[in-house]
């Protein structure tokens, strides 16, 4: 208590102020009140004389040869304070690494240190400027700028808001871009910037500093990994830090799924997914790139209509997480209000909404087919760019560098809605990595890609206008469909005739073919686009500027993964078992989880319950639908991304016992979040989910005659408000295959009900009862058959080709779709428009 009276409310040094008793952070500075122990430290001030001050307020090397890290610090910037020299980082990362800190983790990457965690000095810092030099060491890597993440910092901070990070100066590698090269501009302000970092060239010829910025949670800069010293580039990112590509996978599961559903019979539930394959979702939804996608599609449109009557194109778009957009063309060109720029370089601030590029943008065509994504910049910037306006982008470094590269952006491509109509041709790729897209194509050669690329392309090739032109224009009702050829590296001496063919016979960049190549450094293959490794990192050369960012790659082990998620969300469907009928007797409960539509909680009456946080709601619809495995270490995996502090976990489940208990009071001794000594978290049977309660009513009616069935399957048809969990972003109902069961379950009963209501002439049953299924998912075809049946009934023929209509509607909307109805619908619609019959 006296401790936290002399520091209540004060600003510790990361910024937070200290206001809660259960919460303090690593490397606050606490005073210590004077109590008469003479081991209490100064009585002036309370503070221990061995205490070390905090490094953002005190000069001069720490006692002890020790360093508490504040937020912003670098391994560089504490070198030069305490070393006098920047570049004698390593002498700390060699005393340092290895060690375990004060949080627990491991010190096991130079470029990531944590505010709170307390660094040994060299032992020789204080010696003077004669007392010598440190011995000779390798050239290491470029010294570690990256500061931590806001992920790394929420798996300390249980408050929402983070606390200050100061932007720290970055060295730049090498410069590969020649004199006359332009930098894309950063899509954030630059702030502190070390003194000691060499100024580059912007796009307005102005000098600036490089500078390292945060990235935005899902896209940690050091989630490649190092280089080993002595080697060119980082590791790629993994996909779950690619929130385009992420986001292009879970779209192709999304389809599978819709498909496999839409033609599910009723009682049908999903097989439960391997840990494997939930794991492997659960990675790609931590990375959402939210309104981006929709955000770079409208103003990709709007900036062509601006560019459709000249040769010049989009060649890279950078978008930030807050919405700033940056476009690089392949030449000058002039832009409409509301982007601002010159030249080729223009920015679309995010303050922009896209309802202000609507009218533009509705005027073209899709005019970028080959676009995809290539990596991430330092300030957490998506960046794209348009292959095909490319013509050849090299990737060069080493194979094992350069193949998960190329992967990533095959698997892009198959991802993208944009490159639904390309063909993509692969050599020496693993045919997995084109995910099943129906337009892939295998070639043994380059040469026969080529040839292959000429014969599907023809004579877009040899056409006067590009086909960004074209498609702008919406010429002839034409795709202008492009060919993109994707190489990795070859073994052996194979690999100089390999690239030394990439040229030959290349038509103009922009004219329907693209070619991605892995090559070595020092093959002698010439493109004006490249993505080159260097010491620094990874810069992308292209339509003259150079950009720095960390590539996104796709190594074997995660196209497995994903190969196998594939599969897992077209994988056949079970039958569900058949209920034993006998009266309907509800089961007693006094709390409803409503699952179906937005997650709510409520009493028997419909009143809702309150609570504070949304992470109570959802540990409680977790706690409802995992009975048989309601841990704590289990719902703290499901419902964090990163691990949380047990003082945070505690809150919520003390919360949610409070909010149950507000709801409906308990009975004496009992409570409806059980308080255990061990590691389970039981939820008491008197609170159950809506869809326990449809369950219920489904199994007796199964046996039941349709008059009594209807008495029991109305009501559960009335718990349908909406799709499972509707307007949450939860991780864990879509990867375990929950959502979907719950969509089998809701159209199920609604196919069921609707049945026994067209087997008693009740039409006004089935559009009743199937309208309600149709919310969770259109198109469901038991259903739209259901409908079609009880127009016929009721003599109404045009009612069934008004059904078959918005069918339609549905299917081709769906990305990737052939727009082909199920063949039993389409028998179904001519039996019933047969006059005939």
């Amino acid at each position: 208590d006296a401790i936290l009276d002399a520091n209540l409310d004060t600003v510790m040094p990361d910024g937070q102020r200290f206001i809660n008793p259960a919460y303090i952070e690593p490397g606050w500075v606490l005073v210590i009140p004077d109590t008469g122990d003479p081991d209490a430290g100064d009585p002036d001030t309370g503070i221990p004389e061995a205490a070390p001050p905090d490094a953002a307020v005190a000069d001069g090397p720490d006692p002890a040869g020790e360093h508490v890290v504040v937020a912003g610090e670098t391994l560089s910037a504490i070198a030069a304070e305490h070393l006098g020299d920047p570049d004698e980082w390593p002498r700390i990362w060699d005393e340092n690494a290895g060690s375990t800190m004060v949080d627990g983790r491991t010190f096991d990457d130079p470029n990531l240190i944590l505010p709170g965690w307390e660094l040994d000095l060299p032992d020789d810092q204080g010696l003077p400027d004669d007392a010598g030099s440190p011995p000779d060491r390798e050239a290491p890597v470029t010294p570690p700028t990256v500061v931590a993440t806001p992920d790394d910092l929420a798996a300390q901070s249980p408050t929402s808001a983070s606390p200050t990070i100061e932007r720290t100066g970055r060295t730049p590698g090498p410069t590969v871009a020649s004199s006359a090269s332009t930098t894309l501009p950063s899509t954030a302000s630059t702030t502190s910037v070390s003194a000691a970092a060499p100024p580059s060239t912007s796009r307005a010829g102005a000098t600036t500093t490089s500078s390292t910025a945060v990235p935005p949670s899902g896209s940690q800069s050091n989630a490649g990994g190092d280089a080993e010293p002595g080697s060119l580039g980082r590791s790629p990112l993994r996909i779950e830090h690619a929130a385009m590509l992420a986001a292009g996978i879970l779209g192709l599961v999304g389809l599978r799924r819709r498909q496999r559903l839409r033609a599910a019979r009723p009682r049908s539930r999903v097989p439960e997914p391997s840990g494997e394959v939930a794991d492997t979702e659960r990675r790609l939804r931590r990375s959402d790139p939210g309104e981006r996608a929709t955000r770079v599609d409208v103003a990709l449109r709007a900036a062509a209509d601006d560019l459709s009557d000249g040769a010049v194109q989009i060649g890279l778009v950078a978008v930030a997480p807050d919405g700033d957009i940056e476009l690089r063309l392949t030449g000058d060109a002039e832009l409409s209000t509301p982007w601002s720029g010159s030249g080729a370089a223009w920015t679309l601030p995010a303050t922009v909404p896209i309802e202000m590029l609507a009218e533009p943008a509705r005027r073209v065509g899709a005019p970028c087919v080959a676009f995809v994504q290539i990596g991430v910049t330092p300030d957490g910037a998506d960046v794209l760019i348009d292959l095909e306006a490319s013509g050849l982008l090299t990737v060069e470094a080493e194979p094992e560098l350069t193949d998960p590269i190329v992967t990533a952006v095959a698997a892009g491509l198959a991802g993208s809605i944009y490159a639904e109509v390309a063909h993509l041709i692969t050599v020496s790729l693993p045919e997995a990595a084109t995910l099943g897209h129906r337009n892939a194509h295998r070639a043994e050669s380059v040469d026969a890609a080529l040839e292959l690329a000429a014969d599907l392309t023809g004579s877009t090739q040899s056409n006067d206008e590009t086909t960004f032109t074209l498609r702008c224009r919406q010429t002839g009702g034409e795709i202008w469909e492009p060919a993109v050829l994707l190489t990795s590296s070859v073994e052996g001496a194979d690999w100089a005739r390999v690239a030394s063919s990439l040229p030959v016979a290349f038509p103009p960049a922009g004219h329907g073919l693209a070619v991605v190549a892995a090559i070595r450094p020092d093959a002698s293959v010439s493109s004006d686009n490249r993505l080159v490794a260097c010491a620094a990192g990874w810069v992308l050369e292209a339509f003259g500027c150079s950009t720095e960012l960390t590539p996104i790659g796709l190594p074997s082990e995660d196209l497995v993964a994903v190969i196998d998620l594939l599969d897992d969300a077209a994988a056949p469907l079970e039958d569900e078992p058949i209920g034993d009928g006998g009266p309907f007797v509800p089961s007693e409960h006094h709390i409803v989880v409503g699952l179906m539509g937005p997650v709510t909680i409520t009493d028997v009456t419909g009143h809702s319950g309150e609570f504070e946080r949304s992470k109570t709601v959802e540990l409680i619809a977790w706690l409802a639908t995992h009975r048989e495995n309601s841990t704590r270490l289990a719902a703290r995996t499901a419902l964090w991304e990163l691990d949380v502090r047990d003082a945070t976990f505690a809150n919520v489940v003390s919360e949610a016992r409070r909010g149950l208990a507000r709801l409906v009071a308990p009975r004496d001794g009992v409570e409806w979040l059980e308080r255990t000594l061990n590691e389970q978290l039981p939820l008491h049977a008197g609170v159950v989910t809506d869809a326990d309660l449809i369950r219920e009513r489904v199994r007796i009616a199964t046996l039941e005659p349709p008059a009594q069935a209807i008495e029991t399957l109305r009501p559960a048809v009335e718990l349908i408000r909406d799709a499972p969990f509707a307007g949450t972003a939860y991780l864990w109902p879509d990867a375990e295959g929950l959502t979907s069961n719950l969509v089998l379950l809701a159209t199920g009963v609604a196919a069921e009900l609707a049945a026994h209501g067209l087997s008693t002439d009740d039409i006004e049953l089935v559009f009743w009862s199937t309208a309600r299924g149709l919310k969770v998912l259109p198109g469901h075809e038991e259903l739209i058959g259901l409908r079609m049946k009880a127009h016929a009934r009721a003599g109404d023929l045009a009612g069934v080709r008004c059904e078959w209509e918005a069918y339609e509607r549905v299917i081709v909307a769906d990305a990737w779709s052939d727009g082909e109805p199920a063949p039993k619908l389409l028998a179904l619609r001519r039996k019933l428009l047969d006059v005939r019959h």
